[in-house]
């Protein structure tokens, strides 16, 4: 996936990244920073795996927090932890924590992080307003973090999320009139691109 990415946009482009683990093991922006010059802002919300992130993601700002909308009120917001597969709120899935356990996961617990919108953390780091690409992968609350997300300010010309084409409704109108799939990939990852990118025409 990120190679298709790079041979879209190029190298010295701009990401957002959210679940970005340990910011290496699953990571859909590791090459594209190593290998392609790529930066950009990482959000993982379980403290550890933030701090290796920031360790060894030094061309990018990693935010340990999860993303959440604008309504939610609330400084902090409860996860429980699952490595890779962490949810907001509780009640992994059976499958999540099969995955979790394979990985050698012994046990579940909630902790609370602190909660921040997106655009919030765009605003703080002087984001582009077009990123050249939004990878999500938070677990099914990929709903609520489009949410925290101001599509007025704030355009990437690419999203990548783990997602099907029948969880796009839920991911609200104004996402959905913006953004058309241009590719799926194996696993669930669909790729979008911003209805009025050059590059679609």
């Amino acid at each position: 996936m990120d190679r298709f990415i790079a041979d879209l946009v190029g190298e010295g482009g701009f990401f957002i990244e959210a679940g970005a683990n340990d910011g290496f093991r699953m990571s859909n922006t590791y090459l594209l920073e190593r290998r392609y010059g790529w930066h950009g802002l990482l959000v993982e919300p379980i403290p550890r795996l933030a701090a290796l992130c920031a360790s060894r993601r030094n061309r990018s700002e990693t935010f340990q927090c999860a993303l959440v909308a604008e309504e939610v009120h609330g400084a902090t917001i409860q996860i429980q932890y699952a490595d890779g597969h962490s949810v907001v709120g509780g009640s992994i899935s059976h499958d999540d924590w099969s995955i979790a356990a394979g990985w050698g996961i012994e046990q579940t617990y909630m902790l609370d992080v602190p909660a921040r919108t997106l655009t919030g953390l765009l605003d703080e780091i002087r984001a582009p307003a077009n990123p050249d690409l939004l990878s999500l992968d938070v677990e099914g609350y990929e709903p609520q973090a489009l949410a925290g997300l101001d599509l007025k300010r704030y355009r990437p010309r690419y999203v990548l999320v783990e997602a099907s084409v029948e969880d796009l409704p839920s991911f609200g109108d104004e996402f959905n009139t913006a953004y058309e799939v241009v590719k799926q990939f194996p696993g669930r990852n669909l790729l979008l691109a911003f209805r009025g990118s050059e590059d679609n025409r």
